[in-house]
């Protein structure tokens, strides 16, 4: 197991722990890292050093999950998000519920739910 840290004005962007070649983030691992000012961590499959595979990626600071295939740094396919509010098992395209899927709401409202169709986060047609 190696470690491969990048730093950029004074602050590390990514750490990343698992396979490397030759300096370079290999196929499997887990990678913490900032971006817009949320922190994540993703634990899976790797190629060309972006996500790549089966992985399962967390927000840290929104307490989400994205778990399933990913491709080029995206959910994609078949997953799941959950997080504080509901569970979405279905289809996803960048992240979103897209496609076919079912979202649970979890709190004051468990129990309910919205299935069928989506598209970019949204639902589509009758539910």
């Amino acid at each position: 197991m190696k470690t491969k840290s990048a730093v950029s004005s004074n602050q590390i962007d990514f750490v990343f722990f698992g396979n490397m070649i030759d300096g370079v983030i290999g196929d499997y691992g887990a990678k913490k890292y900032k971006e817009k000012n949320l922190t994540f961590i993703y634990k899976g499959q790797f190629k060309d050093e972006r996500f790549n595979g089966v992985g399962i990626l967390t927000n840290l600071d929104k307490n989400i999950t994205y778990s399933g295939n990913f491709i080029d740094g995206f959910l994609e396919g078949e997953g799941i998000i959950d997080g504080p509010e509901y569970e979405y098992v279905g289809e996803i395209k960048w992240n979103l519920e897209h496609g076919k899927g079912k979202k649970s709401y979890k709190g004051s409202i468990e129990g309910a739910y919205t299935e069928g169709e989506w598209y970019e986060g949204d639902p589509i047609g009758n539910h």
